[in-house]
């Protein structure tokens, strides 16, 4: 006889947790529990068979399948079987005589219901996840076959999505490194002109000439401050005169050298400083800061004047040309307006530092931080808690007197990217010029915005480099690179 298929479909796109179940004629399916378990997709519900909607030679024909969109995937579930008491039987004999058909496709669960009782099954099923999964639901078909063995079929579609495994993004665990600075003899410099005035035609410094007091009295505080400081030891004495363009080149030599001389004399007898020290220079007519004037001057005939120093090589020309220049205007303005700070002599005194324990350090960090030489303020820091602000603070001193030392920056990059400061780390490292000291913490930063391409290669370098940390920091990229896939997963559901 012909089998007669009566086709219903329910369509609805409802998630399986906002209904509590699904019921077609005398079958109820609830709860639905449809979700990625690890490795594994679960499938688990109850089916329940209202005693009285299935006489004693009918069956209901349970059939789950899971079903993509667009239904290029799917996955058939095994089906349960409910029989009646006659349909029992008629079943049992045709697996007795090894019905081919039956055998090949034998029921996950089979119930007989016995008169009017009322049946439960628990449904469970697991298969192995696959990607397509996610955005697969589930189908329901069920059939009710008649004692004529005639079907009628009730098609659940899209009654639950798959419920997949709670995501929590990967908290990286990376691993920057700091750099332990060497160790170094510490130099400062002090410096400063003087404005002395000579008798003329002497070269001999006279305390009470002038304006002398001043003026020797700023060369005096500079080094009565270094020979006071029981931490400094001069280690040189520079001194340079300088005469103005007025007279000959040849005078003018000789005067910028005498007045020079002077003043090493000076400081020499004053501060008992041993000749080895000192370091006489000195520039017989400074157009260079005659030129720097100018350029910062509103000088009637400027562009004239410029015009005649820097096409005129001979000095003595040059001053000739300037002297008859439009009547000698600019040159008397000049005389008596620029002159004046030309004639000076310049010294610097160079002292070393001594080292300083942990102690004394943070006794000087803050009062006289220049004092510190890198070694000891990055051990002053690293002294502190990781996040403190007085780790902050030393890490900032660092970087405004060694802004451009690439130890320096991978240091301060390591610290921003402690703190997730990804704008500043990148500032930091695109001073270090791509050195070997800066693969692990440039690896850290790429891995920090997902580039884990450019992470794994700087990671890889830098274990070649022989940097501990990047080892650690290369398992975290392969961890990375697996979490970024699984929110690939999510973002296309």
């Amino acid at each position: 006889m012909k089998k007669l298929y009566l086709i219903i479909l329910f369509l609805t796109a409802i998630n399986a947790a906002a209904l509590s179940q699904y019921r077609i004629g005398g079958v109820t399916i609830e709860p639905i529990a449809l979700q990625e378990n690890g490795d594994s997709l679960l499938l688990k519900m109850d089916i329940r068979i209202d005693g009285k909607s299935l006489n004693n030679c009918q069956s209901w024909t349970i059939m789950p399948s899971l079903v993509t969109p667009d239904s290029v995937y799917v996955m058939d579930m095994p089906y349960a079987l409910i029989n009646g008491k006659r349909k029992a039987q008629l079943f049992k004999r045709k697996v007795k005589f090894e019905n081919e058909r039956l055998l090949a496709n034998l029921p996950y669960l089979q119930v007989d219901k016995k008169a009017d009782k009322d049946v439960t099954i628990s449904y469970l099923f697991e298969a192995p996840y696959e990607y397509w999964m996610d955005s697969a639901s589930l189908h329901i078909n069920q059939i009710l076959t008649s004692c004529a063995d005639k079907e009628q079929w009730f098609v659940l579609e899209g009654i639950a999505l798959v419920d997949l495994t709670p995501y929590t993004p990967y908290d990286l665990n990376t691993l920057v490194n700091f750099i332990t600075p060497e160790k170094e003899t510490k130099t400062l410099h002090l410096e400063g002109s003087a404005y002395l005035d000579f008798q003329v035609g002497k070269s001999v410094i006279l305390p009470d000439f002038r304006r002398n007091p001043q003026e020797l009295a700023k060369i005096d505080e500079v080094l009565n401050r270094v020979q006071g400081d029981t931490d400094f030891e001069i280690s040189g004495m520079y001194v340079t005169g300088y005469a103005s363009p007025e007279g000959s080149w040849e005078s003018n030599n000789t005067l910028s050298k005498n007045r020079a001389e002077a003043l090493k004399l000076y400081i020499r007898n004053k501060f008992s400083i041993p000749d080895l020290l000192f370091k006489v220079d000195n520039v017989a007519e400074d157009w260079d800061g005659l030129l720097a004037q100018l350029q910062q001057s509103e000088m009637d005939g400027k562009y004239r004047v410029l015009e005649i120093i820097n096409s005129t090589s001979d000095y003595d020309a040059r001053e000739r040309q300037l002297r008859v220049l439009d009547g000698g205007r600019p040159f008397r303005y000049m005389l008596n307006e620029m002159f004046p700070s030309l004639r000076r002599v310049e010294y610097k005194v160079e002292f070393t530092v001594k080292e300083y324990s942990l102690e004394e350090a943070e006794a000087i960090m803050d009062k006289n931080p220049e004092q510190l030489n890198q070694y000891e303020l990055f051990i002053l820091a690293q002294s502190y808690p990781e996040n403190s602000p007085e780790r902050s603070n030393i890490y900032g001193v660092i970087q405004l007197m060694f802004p451009d030392d690439i130890v320096a920056n991978v240091n301060s990059a390591a610290l921003m990217l402690q703190r997730g400061d990804l704008v500043n780390a990148k500032r930091y490292l695109d001073k270090t010029d791509d050195d070997p000291l800066a693969y692990n913490n440039i690896g850290v930063y790429y891995l920090m915005t997902d580039d884990v391409d450019k992470a794994e290669e700087y990671f890889t370098k830098a274990i070649q480099a022989g940097v501990e940390e990047a080892s650690h920091n290369l398992t975290e990229t392969e961890k990375k690179r697996e979490d970024l896939r699984i929110q690939e997963r999510y973002q296309r559901r």
